[in-house]
């Protein structure tokens, strides 16, 4: 499972800390290409 974060500060740490434990998943990458596209930073 990945993440897709365009504003990381918006991103509650405490409660994904807590999901992830809950169901012992962890997370192998954190991407930001959404908010490229978005933004229009890449073609």
């Amino acid at each position: 499972m990945g993440l897709a974060v365009r504003d990381p500060d918006a991103v509650p740490v405490g409660w994904l800390q807590a999901l992830l434990g809950r169901y012992d998943l962890e997370v192998p990458a954190i991407g930001a290409g959404q908010a490229g596209v978005e933004e229009g930073l890449s073609h």
